[in-house]
């Protein structure tokens, strides 16, 4: 039994590996033939509704904010759970960490430089 949550946390592990590789090499949204891993499309479509939130929750502060609010929100939640998770649970903060890599490399203005 031991054996086999060992080897579950392997293929999590290994897969989290291909999806950061992934983000690094061949995170191109703007190419239309563009066709991402299934957990990269729920983590973008997640992010959207997340940034369409930040703009509602800033709008209260003023026009400057509420351009910046759909950004700076979508940076703070997943900032905020990695932080959350690194004080209770820190064998989870892969997880939140990959949020924030995408978030990260989606804004990033020269990824395609790096």
């Amino acid at each position: 039994m031991k054996y086999i949550f060992l080897s579950i946390k392997l293929l999590i592990f290994l897969y989290l590996a291909y999806l950061t590789y992934f983000l690094a090499t061949g995170y191109h949204p703007e190419i239309p033939s563009y066709s991402p891993p299934f957990l990269v499309w729920v983590i973008d479509i997640i992010n959207l509704y997340i940034h369409e939130a930040g703009h509602f929750f800033f709008k209260i502060f003023g026009r400057w904010m509420y351009f910046l609010g759909g950004s700076l929100f979508q940076c703070l939640i997943p900032l905020a759970l990695l932080i959350v998770t690194a004080r209770q649970n820190p064998s989870y903060l892969s997880y939140a960490g990959l949020w924030l890599l995408v978030f990260m490399l989606k804004m990033h203005p020269s990824r395609n430089s790096l």
